[in-house]
């Protein structure tokens, strides 16, 4: 067994899930007890199931967008491959912009485009910009290639979307 070997770590504290029921959930997932997991997510509406990926794409955006669309910093969607990242993240960004959340104007980073307002996950550390990989924020500002950017920590960067792309 590698543990024995090469020393590790084992992380007990949930710090992600603000809710005592969605700490409970990622317990249950953590311990095999998937069963108790879906419980409590169908007890408490968190739960939505379709026929098909696509249906359920569609229905995921709606129900956020019902829910957290003014507020996006409170729910986080999550997905099993970067192509439905993508996809869902263009949805969310589309029915934000319909409902007048999003700014204008664009600033490209990749394949993606980010307007002020959006959300954004920061996928890698740069001592440059001041992020590490997970931070995330909220874009407040747009201008040519750069965007700001406040962080849910508090603090505000400067980000040079020509130079760092990890977002």
């Amino acid at each position: 067994e590698t543990s024995r070997h090469v020393p590790s770590v084992e992380l007990l504290e949930i710090r992600r899930q603000k809710s005592p029921e969605d700490r409970e959930v990622v317990r249950n997932l953590a311990s095999g007890k998937a069963e108790a997991a879906l419980e409590s997510l169908i007890k408490r509406g968190r739960y939505h199931e379709s026929k098909t990926r696509e249906d359920s794409a569609a229905r995921l955006v709606e129900v956020w967008s019902s829910k957290y669309r003014d507020n996006p910093s409170s729910c986080l969607i999550v997905a099993a491959t970067n192509e439905w990242k993508d996809r869902l993240n263009r949805e969310a960004q589309a029915a934000r912009l319909r409902a007048g959340l999003l700014g204008p104007e664009t600033v490209p980073v990749g394949r993606d485009e980010f307007r002020t307002g959006d959300r954004v996950v920061f996928t890698a550390r740069s001592a440059q910009v001041g992020v590490l990989k997970g931070d995330m924020g909220s874009v407040t500002a747009v201008r040519g290639s750069h965007m700001a950017v406040l962080l849910d920590s508090g603090t505000k960067v400067q980000v040079p979307t020509r130079l760092f792309k990890d977002i």
